[in-house]
């Protein structure tokens, strides 16, 4: 989001010293209505009632407890559609905007979709089969696919292919397979090696040794499938090269465009956002906690929204929260944000480990001897795939390996048991969060966030 987007978005009200009472932030109001042409599908809202920001009292007959804060809130199937669309929209927009190696391969796809897809597929060409071992065999089917292989190859086409659009015209040419058909002297093996060799000079070098795979293919209904597949490929390609080309300008528009689409799903459903306000209420509590001199939100400068926005995906890194909890302008980000929540843990804890180990062995070897390069190689390696579920096993793997670098480092006369028990004590006391050498070491999100910010 933009600097005037964070600061409009962070509302307070004014002249007030609690922090809890100078946030303020307004639950989302739409004028889109969408009509029912469908029936509803009862899905149960959450209430504004129930979220950390919001404080009304209830009154009525029965408590909130029994009978909810809020009436059921209700979607129709097109407003579902329309919030999924806009979602994959978002998605692609934001994947092309953030990855320089895009390519449409990569996005997710559904396992189930994909099993039924290709069970339909394996039905329809069982089906095609059984036709062509007929007497005489029946085109009738096959017939509709080639119009369609005209289409679709017509359509890789550009406008200065004239001649190669001629010669597909007229080595497809619908009236003239329907005669043949008719008079049994279609050959469908010369049509598909015809298409083969049009594909092979249309398709990308890279296609080249798949195409001469399918030309070495002896089962008609094999190499009539391979070429359906082999088209959707270089369409494939096409959209790749496409989205390779015009990368500068989706980069260019990808913030503002996700932001519309953001605002069009919470037309749909104003609590769309209920846990990214969340994150920013407890943001902005403790913030105006540690600047009483700042009495709203309106106070703020330009720096101080990009400082707390740097805390904001810190306080992510150290802490990501659960699934459902998560933020919702950053769940496409999701998986990224944890895979670097656990590099953040292993540099805090190769940190500490690192200020432990050098204040044991003492001043003169840390300094003189290389002692800091050798144990952080051994640290990353060891530290490599930490996560919060498994770190205090690897701690006791790291403990090992420094006791064993000081020893060979420091020599028989410098190191003595009593340092070997130290060192295991001091790096079994890493595995609490709230250790004051781990607390220390974490103190560098403080430079990381500047320099997110600056």
């Amino acid at each position: 989001m933009s600097e005037e987007n964070s600061n409009k978005n962070l509302t307070a009200t004014d002249n007030s010293q609690d922090p809890q009472q100078r946030i303020h932030t307004s639950s989302a109001t739409s004028s889109f209505v969408v009509p029912p042409p469908t029936a509803p599908i009862s899905i149960p809202g959450s209430s504004a009632a129930d979220s950390p920001i919001h404080h009304h009292s209830t009154t009525g007959p029965l408590p909130p407890w029994i009978a909810g804060a809020s009436p059921a809130k209700f979607f129709t199937i097109d407003e579902i559609l329309k919030v999924n669309t806009t979602l994959e929209k978002m998605m692609l927009a934001h994947e092309i905007a953030i990855d320089p190696n895009f390519s449409l391969e990569k996005l997710p796809k559904d396992p189930l979709e994909e099993q039924v897809k290709k069970c339909m597929h394996d039905a329809f060409w069982g089906k095609l089969r059984e036709d062509f071992d007929k007497e005489p065999p029946v085109y009738e089917h096959a017939f509709n696919l080639i119009v369609d292989l005209k289409e679709m190859i017509l359509g890789l086409l550009t406008e200065a292919q004239v001649n190669v659009r001629q010669l597909i015209e007229s080595g497809l040419d619908p009236i003239l397979i329907k005669q043949q058909i008719q008079n049994n002297a279609f050959d469908l093996k010369k049509l598909l090696l015809f298409v083969m060799e049009v594909l092979s000079k249309l398709c990308a070098p890279a296609r080249d040794e798949q195409m001469e795979k399918l030309k070495q293919e002896t089962d008609i209904i094999a190499t009539f499938r391979g070429i359906f597949e082999f088209v959707e490929l270089m369409k494939l390609d096409m959209a790749n090269f496409t989205v390779s080309k015009n990368r500068s300008t989706i980069e260019r528009y990808a913030a503002e465009y996700e932001r519309e689409q953001f605002l069009k799903v919470l037309e749909v459903d104003p609590q769309g956002n209920k846990a990214l306000k969340s994150f920013l209420h407890q943001i902005l509590t403790d913030y105006f906690s540690s600047h009483p001199e700042i009495q709203s939100q309106e106070e703020l400068t330009n720096a101080q929204v990009k400082e707390l926005i740097a805390q904001f995906y810190m306080f992510l890194f150290d802490s990501p929260p659960p699934m459902l909890q998560f933020p919702e302008t950053l769940k496409m980000d999701e998986l990224r944000i944890r895979a670097l929540s656990e590099k953040y843990l292993q540099l805090i804890l190769v940190i500490s480990t690192i200020f432990v180990s050098g204040n044991i062995v003492g001043r003169e070897i840390c300094e003189t001897k290389n002692f800091k390069a050798l144990l952080k190689k051994d640290l990353i390696i060891l530290l490599n795939d930490v996560t919060e579920s498994n770190h205090v096993e690897r701690l006791d793997s790291v403990g090992l390996q420094v006791i064993k670098l000081c020893k060979e480092i420091c020599g028989e006369g410098k190191w003595s048991n009593e340092h070997e028990e130290l060192v295991k004590n001091q790096i079994n006391d890493l595995k609490n969060p709230e250790n004051s050498i781990r607390k220390l070491a974490s103190k560098f999100h403080l430079y990381l966030g500047y320099c997110s910010y600056t």
